[in-house]
């Protein structure tokens, strides 16, 4: 409450009143303090973010949100000429604090995340409280990977996808150069719209919905679910709702993630318990989004999943897809990285997953190329001359132009479109198996009572066949073909499939009787309620009414004459 009081007492006018001592912006060696001092300007071609920290205030931890001001100044163009400044409405209050894990500790230009008063609609995103700004200083086309990341995320993921705006930022009167504004990932309206699980709820009843967690690569003391992936691998959950995970909470997890790894790990890959945990489709999607963008920090950290109640885990939104194309090779990125990868080794091992992968991928190739050339292309009209400013204050990168980094992302991409092509989308990488079955009895699939399964190309599955008691199997086909004759113990193994197989099973009841002869599908046996055999075969007389005893396979009957 102290810091919402404070916020609202704070005017821009009291904040241009405070000295701004010369430490109010620490920038590290990667700063060009002699530039700075000498005084860079934005390039006026991009929004400007003016912020003003209480008492010139450092920014130089993630804790606590420092009271601070914003001016926005926009950018109008005039006869196609770009224009001084211009200030858009009021000044307005918000805390600012630092963001991040790497790219906090290891990077001079920092990130923040921004936390205003009350709901503000910024540059035409939709009206939050909750936004970040990055500087994207890793690697060399990070300033085109994260919004191109975000912009193919639009086009696959299902719900929302953070939107990412370039804008200039001065600090307590400094310019610090080009960064993106963007919005957070949270449950909120406009953003992920489930239920919200509240920190102090302990009802069991209540527990299993409203969550949004992050596969880590950071161990925190608090909100964290620590497992193991394997006997060597850490899987670590950061929980960021609730705010406050309680023992009921952590429980919760602890069993779901378990469950969740145990089943991603099944020997069984035809198995589909991890489906009944996790959204499959939104877990390829995001997957294929990934592998476009060649992010190889995929799958180490940063990856997002919500939960709402009584559904499974959706892998979404998207977030962070800065570490792209590099290194690059021919192979999936989750094969070539040094770091970790978790559960994607093991879930592309299923079919059936893989039949989705290559669903999303034939979704995306519907979509010209030229859309992404095109959307880069505007992004870095919209940028380079606030890149070259940047560069006059930072070094990071320095003597390669906005443009040089632009044909390379549009060269690795393409590249990698190119050998994904030959992947996913060079034929079937799986078939599906189905058996449809008339008449009483059951049918499995590789030991599973699933009415299908996919399997991948070249792959065997055996079909194992049970009558009801009473019932023998009269036919099966295989794709219209009779293949009752390769039926061995109830058994029909199909090898080396390289097709869709659809399996047509008929089970008639094993015997009838017709006037006094016992008709039958299979051999079965005939005997007098004395004991005495009448006879054995597929056709029977029977001598005289009376009551005789039938065994026709597993089942034995009484039947009277």
């Amino acid at each position: 409450m102290y810091f919402r009081k404070a916020l609202f007492k704070l005017t821009f006018a009291t904040l241009l009143l405070f000295p701004l001592s010369a430490s109010a912006f620490i920038g590290g060696e990667n700063w060009d303090h002699e530039a700075a001092k000498a005084g860079v300007e934005p390039s006026y071609t991009l929004p400007i973010l003016s912020i003003f920290t209480e008492n010139g205030k450092v920014i130089d931890q993630k804790e606590t949100y420092i009271n601070s001001e914003l001016q926005l100044k926009t950018i109008h163009l005039h006869n196609n000429q770009w224009g001084e400044s211009k200030t858009d409405g009021i000044s307005m209050a918000l805390g600012i604090k630092g963001r991040g894990n790497s790219s906090w500790a290891n990077f001079d230009k920092k990130p923040y995340k921004l936390k205003f008063a009350k709901k503000q609609k910024l540059l035409g995103m939709p009206a939050n409280k909750h936004f970040a700004l990055l500087p994207l200083v890793g690697c060399f086309s990070s300033y085109f990977s994260h919004p191109l990341g975000m912009e193919i995320g639009r086009h696959l993921m299902k719900g929302w996808t953070p939107h990412m705006i370039p804008v200039e930022v001065e600090l307590n009167g400094q310019y610090i150069g080009l960064y993106i504004l963007t919005e957070t990932v949270r449950i909120d309206k406009g953003r992920i719209e489930i239920a919200e699980q509240s920190d102090n709820n302990t009802d069991k009843e209540m527990i299993d919905g409203g969550y949004l967690v992050e596969i880590d690569n950071y161990t925190q003391e608090e909100n964290q679910i620590k497992l193991m992936e394997d006997p060597l691998t850490p899987l670590l959950i950061s929980v960021d709702t609730p705010g406050k995970m309680n023992a009921v909470h952590k429980k919760y997890l602890t069993k779901q993630f378990s469950n969740i790894n145990k089943a991603i790990y099944s020997d069984d890959k035809l198995s589909r318990d991890w489906e009944e945990l996790v959204d499959a489709e939104s877990y390829a999607r995001h997957f294929v989004v990934q592998e476009i963008m060649n992010n190889y920090d995929a799958y180490n950290g940063s990856v997002k999943l919500h939960k709402d109640f009584g559904k499974p885990w959706t892998f979404g939104p998207l977030w962070d897809t800065g570490d792209f194309f590099d290194p690059y090779k021919e192979d999936f990125t989750f094969n070539t990285t040094p770091y970790r990868k978790t559960w994607i080794t093991q879930t592309y091992q299923f079919p059936r997953f893989v039949k989705l992968v290559q669903e999303v991928w034939r979704e995306f190739r519907e979509i010209d190329s030229s859309v992404w050339i095109d959307f880069l292309t505007e992004w870095n009209n919209s940028i380079k001359l606030a890149e070259a400013q940047n560069q006059k204050v930072w070094k990071y990168h320095r003597g390669h132009d906005s443009t040089e980094r632009l044909n390379y992302t549009i060269r690795r991409l393409l590249q990698h479109i190119e050998w994904l092509d030959k992947v996913w989308g060079n034929g079937d990488l799986t078939h599906n198996v189905s058996v449809n079955i008339d008449g009483e009895g059951t049918a499995t699939i590789g030991g599973h009572d699933y009415p299908d399964v996919e399997v991948f190309d070249g792959d065997n599955v055996v079909i194992s066949m049970k009558p009801a008691r009473g019932m023998c199997l009269h036919s099966l086909t295989v794709n219209g073909e009779d293949r009752l004759d390769s039926v061995n113990k109830g058994k029909l193994s199909l090898c080396d499939i390289t097709e869709d197989a659809s399996i047509d099973v008929e089970f008639v009841k094993s015997y009838t009787v017709e006037g006094n002869t016992v008709v039958s599908y299979i051999p079965v046996e005939v005997y007098r309620i004395s004991g005495t055999r009448i006879g054995k075969g597929t056709r029977i007389r029977l001598p005289e009414s009376g009551v005789y005893i039938i065994k026709a396979g597993d089942s034995t009957d009484k039947i009277i004459l």
